[in-house]
């Protein structure tokens, strides 16, 4: 299993125009055989989207299903997104907790139980994106710390829906996307990025804060056999 991690940034007047070209993409790859899953994120800025896709038999498939679906992200980047758009190849590395989680090795594991069984009513999920970057002489310390971590937020925390975590191909590189029922658990828990005891074990393993990249997400849609199922808000 491989996959693709894009953070995409729609250039000035055009979040229409890329936010319908998504959704093209997404309608056009919900039907291909190979999809596991692709998540499609919001984050506070308008213009600014999270694209995360995994496939049965790689990234390589994540970059033909862009142009056999119509979607082509060379085109694409010049017509429609900034520069500081991004597309990075990710592997799945664990998912929590257990209820809710996706498979690493693309096994014929039970698809995740909806999250319409663990919303309280009235609530809006909310998220946030996380890219770990520790000093490469730290990374087999590291490791485990994130492993600890992924752990802990599946043990039940209230409010905590699930977490993804990825390795990018870059060795030593990881993404974490977790997800609580709303913004009040969320910053309740600081994020994983965020998390004191966790800032002070990444600060002892060598951690490159000036590579971390965090922000906070919502969730927009998500297609295939692996898809998240969030209901609207005031549901059950």
């Amino acid at each position: 299993m491989e996959g693709a991690s894009s953070v995409l940034f729609a250039r000035e007047g055009l979040d229409d125009r890329l936010w319908q070209a998504l959704q093209s993409y997404l309608d056009a790859i919900a039907a291909d055989p190979d999809l596991l899953y692709a998540d499609q994120h919001g984050t506070k800025h308008p213009g600014k989207f999270v694209l995360v896709e995994m496939y049965r038999d790689g990234a390589a498939r994540a970059r033909q299903a862009t142009s056999r679906h119509g979607l082509d992200w060379a085109a694409a980047r010049c017509d429609l997104l900034e520069p500081e758009s991004t597309e990075e190849r990710i592997r799945p590395l664990m998912s929590a907790p257990p209820a809710m989680a996706r498979p690493a090795d693309g096994g014929a594991a039970s698809p995740p139980q909806p999250l319409r069984r663990v919303l309280r009513a009235g609530c809006q999920p909310c998220g946030a994106f996380v890219r770990v970057f520790p000093k490469p002489e730290y990374q087999a310390e590291f490791m485990p710390i994130l492993h600890a971590q992924g752990e802990r937020i599946a043990a039940g925390e209230p409010g905590f829906l699930y977490a993804d975590f990825y390795l990018f191909d870059d060795p030593g590189c990881w993404l974490v996307v977790e997800y609580y029922d709303d913004r009040g658990s969320l910053s309740h828990h600081h994020t994983l990025a965020h998390t004191f005891d966790f800032a002070d074990r990444k600060a002892r393993a060598g951690y490159e804060s000036r590579k971390h990249d965090a922000f906070t997400l919502r969730p927009l849609a998500s297609v295939g056999p692996w898809a998240r199922s969030f209901p609207a808000a005031g549901g059950s």
